[in-house]
């Protein structure tokens, strides 16, 4: 890879796993990047161990438990719920169970989609609210740069076609809280629901997630996180301004052309989250 003669190796997506695991690798070769440590990342990676590092961390979550076996899913009793498979993506791994009939068939039909058998299915409370998006980068357990916004508008696979930026001070203290913990280095990105000022987090992605909406808002995080890439410490931004709003025009023409309907600003409800 050395050969290339590239700058930085910038981390987008999943691929954050991959280059965690060959961190030493990378920095044999002289290759610029940042990432997490491996047993980081392993702890927020997928839902089932992001679920676990949230209640060890006592942030704040709707009521969780993980089933590992058809009988443990067949006892909750608690409706409606959303089961999570550890990895995949909205449209593969979460079905959203609303009451009794429905969690009655809802552990063969588990079974068969095979989600027993990596580590169990995370069921967890629906609760309502809005949802936010929020997006950090630490440098060695040390909050850089953070960011939230609303979801204002759906888009294709559970993202945002229209954001407001929004001050969250709490939402921030989380973050310190969770970065230093795991000593985390690089992005970082949850969801979270927010009802009556209280936020419940429901995913989280180790990577940085869209962040047209916090340049706009004044907090910059491709600087940061380049930064950190090419060794640097970079001093912490204050907060971005709120009340930017941004829209993205493919994933409403994608939600749309999936059969979406066109939903009014600021009134989402869910607790599904996005790809692990």
């Amino acid at each position: 890879m050395s050969a290339l003669h590239f700058d930085v190796l910038f981390p987008t997506q999943e691929q954050v796993a991959v280059l965690s695991r060959a961190a030493d690798r990378l920095a044999d070769e002289g290759i610029a990047t940042a990432v997490p440590s491996f047993e980081a990342l392993c702890r927020v990676q997928d839902k089932v161990s992001a679920a676990r590092t949230l209640a060890e961390l006592d942030l704040p979550v709707p009521q969780t438990t993980i089933a590992k076996t058809e009988d443990e899913l067949g006892r909750i009793d608690t409706s409606p719920v959303y089961l999570k498979a550890p990895i995949g993506t909205v449209s593969t791994s979460l079905t959203r169970v609303n009451d009794e009939a429905e969690l009655a068939v809802a552990p063969r039909r588990i079974a068969v989609a095979d989600w027993f058998s990596d580590r169990g299915v995370v069921v967890q409370e629906a609760v309502s609210g809005q949802l936010v998006m929020v997006h950090s980068v630490f440098d060695r357990g040390r909050l850089v740069a953070s960011h939230a916004n609303l979801r204002l508008r759906e888009g294709a696979d559970g993202g945002a076609a229209s954001k407001e930026s929004v001050d969250l001070p709490e939402v921030r203290e989380h973050l310190s809280h969770l970065g230093a913990a795991l000593g985390w280095h690089g992005a970082l990105s949850l969801d979270a629901i927010i009802a009556r000022a209280a936020v419940r987090y429901i995913d989280v992605n180790p990577r940085l997630v869209e962040p047209a909406n916090a340049w706009l808002a004044g907090a910059d995080l491709v600087s940061a996180l380049l930064a950190l890439c090419q060794g640097e410490h970079p001093a912490a931004q204050p907060p971005g301004r709120a009340g930017v709003r941004t829209h993205q025009l493919l994933l409403a023409v994608h939600r749309r052309g999936a059969g979406g309907q066109r939903q009014a600003g600021g009134d989402n409800r869910t607790t599904a989250g996005r790809a692990a």
